[in-house]
This record gives C-alpha cells, structure tokens and sequence, in this order.
C-alpha cells in the first residue's frame, strides 16, 4: 500500500492537475523463478478538485445554500510481472517492473447539503447529497515502475518508488511546454511519451514463508 504524489507530463485539456495518487498491490512470487513477481494493482490518481456554495431558489425565493464539489480521478486496474534483486542478504531490494491494464477517467459534480433540507430536492430517501458523472473516459495502458524494498526479519518493510504512466488514447498538444518549471520531465519519460510521473512511499508486508 503506497501514498504519495503525481505530475502530468503535458498540458492535457482535462486531467491536468497534479495531485494525489494511491496504489495498493498484491504480489505472487513465480515459483521457479524466484526473483520475479507478479503484481495486480489498483491505483488511484486525484486531479482537479474544487469546491463553492451556490444558494438555491424556487419561484424568486431565496433558498439554503448547497455545498457543490467538482473533481477529476481516475482510477488503474493493472497486471504485470516485477523484476526483484537477486540479493537475499541485507535489507535493500531494488526493483522494476512494467504493468498494463485499464485505466478509467472520470468528472463528478457532487451536490451536498443538511439532512433537514432533503425536500428542496424532491428527494424521498431523505438523502444529504447528490452525484453525478459528467464526463467519462476509458484507456488502454502501462506503466514502468522503479523502485527499492527495505524489508525487515518481521516481514514488514517501506517501500520507495516511482512509475511512469504511458495512455496512448490520451491526445498530447501538438506545441511543446517550455519553462514550464512545475513539470517533471527526465530522459526516462522522455523517451517513453510518459502521460503521467507518480512518486510513492508506502508499507509492505511479506508472506513469511517467502524471501
């Protein structure tokens, strides 16, 4: 399970606020191969996320004021092998690895206001709040991910790394960015187009029965 940050790599029309990213991965070790794992993630990447008060009304008069959220996420569903250090002494194991899978892009507007207020919306379930999605966006990709294990005897440990987000369905601008001093770009998403920079940190816990 990882937290941390990312950065667009490009000035995209939507989907375009760095933010905050998750990651949560489960991995098998390949039996024959022992430094090799096969990972499934889920990964969250949070974008735009802004939030004002509209007052309500009905027929000129003035009504209670709603809280209203607009937000941009996206969400990865991912299958793919890692490449672990052939180092078994120490606690140090460096990493990397490629994933592809399914990412889903979505727009919500959120509506929310105090539970007595349920009647202004012609709502018989008496619920505080409203969601709606705007806007949908459905993407094949991958990712490359580097990074470094610190494992203890316990089998608990910190985990240190980065990935590159690579969504050929996404359509980059024709101009390049310059001066652009809030981008990350480095020869590696460079070369691989990257869409997307995510750096994490997280815990790990181990299967006591593997090394």
């Amino acid at each position: 399970m990882g937290i941390g940050f990312h950065q667009p790599q490009a000035q995209y029309t939507k989907y375009v606020d760095s933010g905050l990213s998750i990651r949560c991965v489960v991995s098998l070790k390949d039996a024959d191969f022992p430094f090799i794992r096969y990972d499934g993630e889920f990964q969250y990447l949070g974008f735009k996320n802004d939030i004002h008060w509209e007052n309500l009304s009905n027929y000129g008069v003035l009504g209670p004021s709603v809280r209203v959220k607009n937000s941009e996420q996206s969400l990865g569903f991912l299958v793919g092998p890692r490449l672990m250090s052939p180092t078994r002494k120490g606690s140090i194991r460096p990493y990397i690895g490629a994933k592809g899978g399914l990412f889903v892009f979505f727009e919500t507007i959120t509506w929310e206001w105090d539970n007595g207020l349920w009647h202004w919306f012609d709502d018989d379930d008496e619920d505080d709040s409203y969601t709606d999605v705007i806007d949908s966006e459905f993407h094949l990709g991958w990712i490359l991910e580097m990074g470094t294990n610190v494992m203890t005897e316990s089998g608990f440990g910190l985990d240190f790394g980065i990935q590159y987000t690579v969504i050929p369905g996404i359509t980059r601008p024709q101009a390049s960015i310059h001066n652009e001093t809030n981008m990350i770009l480095n020869d590696i998403s460079r070369k691989l187009n990257a869409d997307y920079v995510s750096f994490y940190i997280g815990v790990s816990l181990r299967n006591q029965n593997s090394h």
